[in-house]
């Protein structure tokens, strides 16, 4: 099946498209930094053009850089989300709390893939704590609103407790695929995956669509650092050109021709 290039934002000297939110901003000219290394701070980051088609497969690329860590103790947080969303607010969506449920909570229709920093140490409702960081973990909550991010794990879908170091301050490259069956998220190592989670349909997850907005969201609590996004790129499967089919097992599987 075809791929096509939705976007390619080799660094962020140019804005064109994107809605830029909260405490996000352009650093240095060609860097989007979701946060400062200030505590209390939330950004977000959305590709504004349209909603983008994701129900035959994508792939997004985005490298990252996580420095001047402090507060605490321990020092660094909270981390960063990779978000697909039908939210009413679009992309202007921001989430109300910063720390750790990470600008990302009481959304919509989501599936989101969490980068967290920082272990939150949650006592009610019980049991709901982080494993030490950093982790990487699927959040879903499916059509329904997302009560939080890492505060509710019964909406924690799979999880990668001991993923490559993206906190150590050293520029790190990530990949999140969707074949029509799994989403695999890929650091630095752009062949075995962190971690994978047999999602199906991603519509189920979206409102009943999967055409979604998509972005990134980050926040600092009581411990801070900056999260830096320095590139980013998606592409999309389409279906062949005057052909009506689905997409299954990595092939496009055709039905027959449009009359």
């Amino acid at each position: 099946m075809p791929i096509t290039q939705v976007f390619n934002y080799t660094d962020f000297s140019s804005t064109t498209g994107l809605s830029i939110l909260g405490d996000a901003a352009v650093s240095g000219g060609t860097k989007m930094r979701m946060t400062p290394s200030v505590g209390g701070k939330k950004g977000a980051l959305w590709y504004n053009v349209n909603r983008v088609s994701l129900h035959a497969g994508w792939v997004t690329d985005f490298s990252i850089q996580i420095t001047s860590k402090g507060g605490g103790p321990p020092t660094g947080g909270d981390g960063f989300t990779f978000m697909l969303q039908n939210d009413p607010a679009g992309s202007s969506f921001i989430g109300p709390f910063d720390g750790g449920q990470l600008g990302a909570d009481y959304v919509t229709g989501a599936f989101v893939t969490v980068f967290d920093t920082w272990q939150d140490l949650w006592t009610s409702p019980p049991n709901d704590q982080d494993p030490a960081t950093p982790f990487i973990a699927y959040w879903s909550n499916g059509p329904n609103q997302i009560v939080s991010i890492t505060y509710h794990h019964s909406q924690r879908l799979a999880i990668a407790t001991s993923p490559p170091n993206f906190t150590n301050g050293s520029v790190h490259s990530c990949r999140i695929t969707y074949d029509g069956t799994n989403i695999k998220t890929y650091v630095d190592s752009m062949t075995t995956p962190v971690l994978t989670y047999a999602i199906g349909d991603l519509g189920t997850y979206l409102g009943g669509i999967a055409d979604a907005w998509v972005g990134f969201t980050a926040a600092t609590g009581i411990a801070y650092e900056i999260h830096d996004i320095l590139s980013w790129s998606m592409s999309a499967y389409v279906s062949p050109v005057g052909k009506l089919g689905y997409y299954k097992d990595g092939a496009w599987h055709l039905t027959r021709d449009y009359v």
